[in-house]
């Protein structure tokens, strides 16, 4: 298990990095201000959420690792990793607060975007195969 919370935390402190440095290029195209006021965070919270959940997010990940052996484990775990960055974004548009419906919009956005990337994630690997089922079928 050490393992795969190492892998988690690595891709996520990777992912923080892409993450931020695309969060730099969308701020230099839109200036400080337009950047703060047209997506309701700074830019400054934006990467600090990042390095902050993100590799807890990989933590997450790597503990659920086991879950992933199945379809609905992928998306549970893909939706887990994902859900601390969006509450965590929320909580800081929010000034601290969380409305329900916020909470709500997170849950969402993190199965969608989260659980069902990792669901296509699972499906495109090979071990959902029968074994004696041919690769390209």
């Amino acid at each position: 298990m050490a393992r795969r919370v190492n892998v988690g935390v690595t891709f996520g402190l990777v992912a923080a990095i892409l993450f931020s440095v695309l969060a730099t290029i969308v701020r230099l195209g839109m200036g400080g201000k337009g950047y703060s006021d047209s997506l309701g965070i700074s830019f400054a919270w934006t990467i600090a959420i990042y390095f902050v959940t993100l590799p807890v997010g990989g933590v997450i990940g790597g503990v659920c690792g086991p879950l992933m052996r199945w379809a609905w484990g992928a998306f549970i775990v893909g939706t887990l990793v994902t859900l601390i960055p969006f509450v965590a974004v929320f909580v800081v548009r929010d000034n601290g607060g969380l409305p329900s419906g916020d909470l709500e919009a997170a849950g969402v956005m993190a199965a969608v975007i989260g659980g069902g990337g990792f669901f296509i994630g699972w499906m495109r690997t090979p071990h959902h195969r029968r074994r004696n089922e041919p690769p390209n079928s």
